[in-house]
C-alpha cells in the first residue's frame, strides 16, 4: 500500500496516452454559462477517484451499483472548471464524461470484472 499525495496536484511527466493496467491521472475542464446540480456519468470508467475545482468529488467503481457520481452546483463556477480523474486500471478508451440530469442506480454490470 501506498500513500499518493493528493493535497496539490501531481507534478509527473506522461504521455497523451494511457496503458491499460497502469494507474492514471486524466485532467481536463469544461465551461458553463450556469450552474446547476448534475450527475457525472463514469459507466465507461473502471474504479478511482474523482476531483472537480481541486475538491474530491468521490470514488466510483464500474460494478455499481452507482454509475454516477454527484457534482453539487455550489461546486461549479461560470465560466472554466477543472476535473481530474484518478483512474487505478488507468487505460480508459475514450476519457469523457457526461453530466446527466438524472442518476443512475442500481445498474450492475455483471459481463465487466471487477479489475477491468
Amino acid at each position: 500500500m501506498y500513500r499518493l499525495p493528493f493535497d496539490a496536484p501531481p507534478s509527473a511527466r506522461g504521455s497523451s496516452s494511457a496503458a491499460a493496467g497502469v494507474p492514471t491521472v486524466y485532467r481536463g475542464s469544461f465551461t458553463l454559462d450556469r450552474t446547476g446540480d448534475t450527475f457525472l456519468d463514469m459507466r465507461e470508467w473502471t474504479r478511482g477517484v474523482v476531483f472537480v475545482n481541486g475538491s474530491n468529488l468521490g470514488r466510483y467503481w464500474r460494478v455499481g451499483p452507482q454509475q454516477t457520481l454527484y457534482l453539487p452546483g455550489a461546486w461549479m463556477r461560470r465560466g472554466r472548471n477543472e476535473i481530474e480523474v484518478f483512474d487505478l486500471n488507468g487505460g480508459v478508451a475514450s476519457p469523457v464524461i457526461a453530466g446527466l440530469g438524472t442518476p443512475i442506480l442500481n445498474q450492475l454490470m455483471p459481463n465487466r470484472s471487477p479489475g477491468s
